[in-house]
């Protein structure tokens, strides 16, 4: 729930969630802050950046970020689902497969430079897939900042102690507004996230 984010019932400015998020031009002139870093947060942070003063991305734990075109302009799944790679996975262990591609992530451009190395590896947590983040970032358009500790009137505080004065924030997270929906039931969300790892354990 937002109650998550303290202060968020004084901010002055505008906030809703990325499912009713409609155009960029809303967002024309503002300094906005976008929190999660998932594919809709990064999607969505370079969409708004293109109209914005500026654009703040939030996140918790950084992220891997895919290109959607890989080696030789092919997509990027026809490139990771050959017969080889697919051969080499099942032969080596997934810790020699995650420093394999993460090697490759950071040749693209180093994720500790640019805010977003994230402490688990890279095939721990569903891939964040944006070609124009790191251009944006470098550009100055969008700045990466940690969690946020919390909300004043006009600002945001983050967890490293900066703060920014914002005109909205857009939540591209699985944080949904508490007056409009309640939690599932804890053994429903306990048998949902087991299924999720033993997905991704499998994958």
């Amino acid at each position: 729930p937002l109650s998550t984010f303290p202060g968020i019932e004084k901010f002055k400015g505008r906030y809703l969630h990325s499912r009713d998020y409609k155009d960029s031009r809303d967002f024309t002139d503002k300094r906005v802050i976008v929190v999660g870093i998932g594919n809709s947060g990064s999607d969505l942070a370079v969409e708004i950046s293109q109209a914005a003063k500026q654009v703040f991305l939030s996140t918790r734990r950084g992220a891997w970020i895919f290109n959607r075109v890989g080696d030789h302009g092919y997509p990027l799944d026809i490139v990771f689902t050959t017969r080889m790679k697919t051969f080499l996975k099942d032969l080596l262990s997934v810790s020699m497969v995650n420093d394999f591609v993460e090697k490759q992530l950071n040749a693209r451009f180093n994720h500790s430079h640019y805010g977003l190395k994230p402490k688990h590896r890279v095939f721990d947590q569903h891939p964040t897939v944006n070609d124009d983040l790191p251009n944006r970032i470098i550009s100055g358009r969008v700045r990466v900042k940690p969690n946020i500790q919390e909300f004043t009137e006009t600002s945001a505080i983050f967890e490293d102690g900066t703060r920014e004065d914002i005109d909205a924030v857009v939540f591209a997270t699985g944080y949904r507004f508490s007056w409009l929906n309640k939690l599932p039931p804890q053994y429903d969300m306990e048998a949902d996230i087991k299924q999720k790892k033993e997905a991704m354990a499998k994958r």
